[in-house]
């Protein structure tokens, strides 16, 4: 159990790597040539948001145990990520929120209750 997320990576790492040769890695990279700064820009001013997230969601959270910034936008990006691969319950990334802030040493009430605002904003 202590190695599944490194093995749960490795094995998304391989089904990736297997899309885009089972789609010709020349194809996918002309795709992505075409898309060319487009694509850079809207990964950049998607972090826009994100940042402002992770600043929203640093008071909801007690001073003493409140995570330092770069850790929440960790977290912002993590459940986004999670939320986007699992796109039917959009519940995923909360669970993997709750579990990474118990592990920062967030009390779980907190944590819940942190999470549950975060959510009921969008």
């Amino acid at each position: 159990m202590k190695h599944l997320g490194s093995i749960a990576a490795l094995c998304g790492l391989a089904f990736a790597l297997w899309l885009v040769w089972r789609d010709h890695p020349a194809a996918v990279l002309q795709l992505l040539r075409g898309a060319g700064m487009g694509l850079v820009l809207a990964a950049l001013l998607h972090m826009l948001p994100m940042c402002a997230n992770a600043w929203d969601w640093r008071p909801l959270i007690r001073a003493r145990e409140r995570p330092s910034f770069p850790s929440m936008l960790r977290l912002v990006w993590i459940r986004e990520s999670v939320n986007g691969l699992l796109p039917v319950v959009r519940i995923g990334g909360e669970i993997v929120s709750f579990r990474l802030l118990g592990r920062a040493a967030v009390r779980p009430a907190t944590a819940t209750a942190s999470l549950a605002s975060t959510c009921s904003s969008r």
